[in-house]
């Protein structure tokens, strides 16, 4: 979809009636392309996000789920805390919604221009007070959106875990490899069977792509799999593997990777169970893998016997794979 073509979307909304609207900006991204507009009113300018859905079966579907989730967190958490993007509209017959748009830059462009091995000596610390403000945005939204504690399904848990090995030996990870794994998961995941765990909304994609930093101020968007209840585990486990497979990319500085992990369960506070954090970015980090595949992960861990340790080293415990990344 073209610029021009979102304009007349736009224009022709009652919402936007007597505003001018400039297209400043245009970002491609996997599924979506999102249009940066700036708005000028009576009540003053705006910054304007307008996501177009561009890879799906059913965009009127998916964008309208988006924006629907959206309104819920708004609703839930918008009053008590800062970087949600507000709501304004959604068109599900041309694939797109329309919401505030929230400064910043994504965290990812944050870790690869201070966490390489020559700027991090000099900027763990900083990426260090990023990563625990992160992490005390992740604990206030759970808080936010708190939700009764759900039951840990081991059964359902590894039925989750095989389904995505079976996506990794797909691509290309070795089957021996994948039921190392597969046991390692189960067994640590029979552990705490029936055990309840603490419950609120899930964010769904919680890694730094999707955060944005703006100085002090933490914003956080794509709510595109966002579920009003869920296990806390599976933002906090989604962030840790995020930053655990972020290690064995070439250029990344491993000691500054574990500091920002460090920090971030640091900045979620004592609520967290390290090796509930740990088995769930396990599952995490599986299916990154499976979305993957072997030639882009090749970047990340290299060979399976590498790749496998790690994993298992991180299904074990937060505290006892960031001793060994």
């Amino acid at each position: 979809m073209s610029a021009k073509e979102v304009d007349q979307l736009l224009k022709g909304q009652a919402l936007f009636d007597g505003w001018e609207l400039e297209c400043v900006g245009r970002i491609q991204a996997t599924h979506s392309e999102i249009f940066e507009y700036h708005g000028r009113s009576k009540a003053g300018d705006e910054q304007l996000a307008v996501k177009h859905i561009t890879a799906s079966s059913n965009s009127a579907e998916t964008v309208s789920r988006e924006f629907k989730a959206i309104q819920i967190v708004w609703a839930l958490a918008g009053q008590r805390l800062d970087g949600l993007p507000k709501p304004l509209m959604v068109l599900p017959e041309a694939g797109l919604m329309v919401t505030e748009k929230l400064s910043g830059i994504p965290l990812s462009q944050v870790l690869a221009r201070q966490t390489n091995c020559v700027m991090a000596v000099f900027r763990t610390a900083n990426v260090c007070d990023i990563a625990r403000r992160v992490g005390g945005w992740l604990s206030q939204f759970h808080e936010a959106t708190r939700q009764p504690a759900l039951a840990h399904d081991a059964k359902a848990f590894d039925r989750e875990v095989t389904s995505q090995l079976e996506g990794c030996v797909r691509r290309g990870l070795g089957a021996a490899a994948a039921q190392e794994i597969f046991r390692a998961a189960s067994r640590a995941s029979g552990l705490v069977d029936g055990k309840p765990l603490p419950a609120a909304a899930r964010h769904g994609d919680f890694t730094a792509r999707n955060i944005l930093i703006d100085g002090e101020r933490i914003g956080v968007v794509d709510f595109e799999n966002f579920v009003e209840r869920d296990t806390i585990y599976e933002d906090l486990g989604k962030f840790v593997a995020y930053l655990a497979l972020l290690q064995g990319r070439p250029g990344y500085s491993r000691t500054a990777m574990n500091a920002a992990a460090r920090c971030f369960l640091s900045g979620y506070g004592s609520s967290a169970d390290g090796k509930l954090v740990g088995l769930f970015a396990l599952k995490a980090a599986v299916r990154m893998f499976a979305y993957r595949g072997t030639r882009r992960m090749a970047n990340f861990l290299g060979f399976d016997y590498l790749y496998t340790k790690q994993l298992i080293r991180l299904g074990a415990g937060a505290d006892e794979a960031l001793n060994y990344f």
